[in-house]
C-alpha cells in the first residue's frame, strides 16, 4: 500500500489521526477474523490484501463508500473465491505429484527430466521466482512467502498470480512433453506389433 492510498483510506475511516489509526486496526482485526472463521491458510495476509485493495479504490475515488466495512467485507468475499480457487489448484499439483511419485522409477526420472527442460526455458527471472517461491528451510510457508512478496515489492496476493502464470507456462511444457512421449510410445508399439504379425 503506498502512501497516498493509506492517506486516503484513514481519511475516510475518520479526521482525526488518531481515530482513523484506530479505526484501521479494528478493520483489519475484523478481516483478520472473517479469513480465520473460513479456514484460510493465512488470515493476516488476506487482511492485508482486503486493506490494500480497498485503499487502492478509495484513492481512485471513482465510487462513493458509504461503509468501508462493508465495502472490504464485499472484497473479502472475492478474497476467499480467489483462495478457493487457489487451494484447488494447489490440491490438484500435490495430486499430480503424488501419481508422479507412485509411478515406475523411469517414468519418475523421465519426468523430472522433463521438469528440468521446461524450467530451462523459462526466463531466468520467472525460474528464479518459482524457485523461490517454493523453497523454504524452515517455519512457516506462509510466513516465508510473505517475506519474498516483500522483498518483491509486491503484495502477497500479485506474487500468488504471478507464480500461477509461471507454473501454469510449466505445466503446459509438461503436457506437450507428456503427450509427444505417449504419441511416441503408442507409435512405437504399432511398429512392433507391425513387424511381428
Amino acid at each position: 500500500m503506498n502512501a497516498n492510498s493509506l492517506n486516503s483510506l484513514l481519511l475516510l475511516l475518520h479526521a482525526n489521526p488518531h481515530e482513523a489509526a484506530a479505526a484501521y486496526r479494528k478493520l483489519h482485526t475484523r478481516l483478520s477474523r472473517y479469513f480465520n472463521i473460513h479456514n484460510t491458510d493465512d488470515p493476516i495476509a488476506l487482511a492485508d490484501e482486503a486493506m490494500d485493495r480497498l485503499a487502492r479504490r478509495v484513492e481512485a475515488g471513482d465510487i462513493a463508500i458509504e461503509s468501508p466495512m462493508a465495502f472490504a467485507l464485499g472484497i473479502a468475499g472475492h478474497l476467499l473465491q480467489e483462495e478457493a480457487r487457489d487451494r484447488l489448484r494447489r490440491e490438484k499439483a500435490a495430486n499430480a505429484w503424488s501419481e508422479m511419485m507412485n509411478g515406475s522409477d523411469q517414468w519418475k526420472q523421465e519426468r523430472l527430466d522433463q521438469l528440468d527442460d521446461c524450467l530451462s526455458m523459462l526466463p531466468v527471472d520467472r525460474r528464479q521466482m518459482l524457485e523461490s517461491y517454493y523453497e523454504w528451510q524452515s517455519g512457516s510457508k506462509s510466513q516465508h512467502h510473505r517475506e519474498f512478496a516483500e522483498r518483491l515489492g509486491m503484495t502477497l496476493n500479485t506474487l500468488r498470480n504471478r507464480v500461477f502464470r509461471i507454473r501454469n507456462q510449466v505445466e503446459a511444457c509438461l503436457q506437450k512433453k507428456s503427450d509427444a512421449l505417449r504419441k511416441a510410445d503408442t507409435t512405437s508399439r504399432r511398429d512392433r506389433r507391425g513387424n511381428n504379425a
